[in-house]
């Protein structure tokens, strides 16, 4: 058994992903640090042994977080309990692993594609603003609803100073500081951008 001290030592977002539990009864998780290489391995009591498996190659130097974010992916167990797979989120990959870290195989969808992750840098807030989506719901597990159509603004201390009521509910925005118009993405009922003039 794992010791849930051992678990809990490691959960830190900047760390990994996710948690594998291997039949040894140790355990792996996918690193979320890109000096290290992908998978991270502990004992059950959540001491560090290594970190092995080197992150796909597509031609391209990538920052840091573009890496994290562009491969990112979910780890699970084969079901023979004998290698560990890695499902790309934004890619058509699939690796398997043996339960050591030593890849095995990777296959590659039809498309061969691979995600075009670009970093961009740009002050957290915008013309001394801090602009935040909020939905005014309580969290419902069987019912997560993430389209949100409250949108607060707050100065860089921290004092609230407006909020908008959307008409149509977003779930990820942009603002541009030239024209105060915010552009947000909704998938209700399809994909799509709306235009804000704040």
């Amino acid at each position: 058994t794992i010791s849930p001290t051992a678990i809990k030592e490691v959960m830190r977002p900047d760390l990994f992903g996710n948690i594998v539990i291997l039949p040894n009864h140790h355990f792996m998780t996918t690193a979320y640090n890109s000096t290290q290489k992908r998978l991270s391995f502990y004992d059950s009591e959540g001491k560090f042994i290594e970190t092995k498996g080197e992150y796909p190659e597509y031609g391209e130097i990538l920052t840091p977080f573009e890496k994290i974010e562009g491969l990112s992916c979910y780890a699970t167990l084969s079901p023979d309990k004998n290698g560990i797979f890695l499902f790309y989120k934004q890619t058509d990959l699939i690796e398997l692993y043996d339960i050591y870290g030593n890849l095995k195989k990777r296959i590659q969808g039809p498309d061969l594609f691979f995600p075009v992750i670009k970093q961009t840098i740009q002050d957290e807030s915008i013309n001394g603003r801090v602009y935040v989506l909020y939905s005014g719901i309580y969290f419902n597990r069987e019912n997560h609803k993430y389209l949100k159509d409250q949108l607060l603004v707050f100065d860089d201390k921290g004092n609230p100073l407006q909020r908008y009521t959307l008409d149509s509910p977003i779930f990820t925005f942009t603002i541009n500081p030239t024209t105060n118009k915010l552009y947000g993405l909704s998938d209700n009922p399809e994909f799509h951008v709306i235009e804000y003039q704040l």
